[in-house]
């Protein structure tokens, strides 16, 4: 599980993509192992957000940290306010086809809501998280989210995130290159 931190939350940002609704914004972001199991570790938004900012971690942030590298620490650190270079018009193209809505509908049964009020509430997430100040960045999309809680399964979300590691992979190379 080389990337699994930063994977459960940047899977959930790549493969999703979509439409504009009203909302609440996520508070707490619930790990859960496995689609049977609806408690599991609860991580509240703004301690994801004093980790982007400060680097310092609590409760059960600093708990899931503990079982990642330094590196794999600072790659995470780094995704939580790294802007995805995506436009409105790219996500909503992606959600059109086959493939695109093959991977919403796994990442929505992988956020424990396959219905269609799932799938609505990650395509918010999505384009609303667009229109943050610095773009979409997993913060922006965590403050979009619709519900108060986001719950992740990270087993699904971790077999969605091999079965799209060449997507991944071609992300955060892209963002590792240095700039012109």
């Amino acid at each position: 599980m080389r990337y699994w931190i930063s994977s459960v939350l940047l899977s959930s940002v790549l493969v999703t993509m979509g439409a504009i609704a009203p909302g609440l914004a996520a508070e707490t972001l619930n790990l859960v192992f496995g689609a049977q199991s609806q408690q599991g570790i609860q991580i509240p938004v703004a301690d994801l957000r004093a980790y982007a900012e400060t680097g310092t971690a609590s409760g059960n942030l600093k708990l899931m940290l503990s079982m990642a590298t330094p590196e794999q620490q600072a790659e995470f650190r780094q995704l939580l306010s790294l802007p995805f270079p995506v436009t409105a018009e790219q996500l909503q193209t992606l959600a059109s086809n086959n493939k695109g809505e093959d991977l919403l509908k796994a990442v929505a049964a992988a956020t424990l809501r396959p219905d269609s009020e799932g799938i609505a509430a990650l395509k918010t997430a999505m384009m609303k998280g667009l229109e943050a100040e610095g773009g979409l960045t997993l913060l922006a999309f965590l403050d979009a989210y619709p519900e108060s809680t986001m719950t992740i399964d990270i087993m699904q979300m971790q077999a969605i995130l091999e079965a799209n590691k060449p997507l991944m992979e071609q992300y955060l190379s892209r963002q590792q290159q240095p700039a012109n």
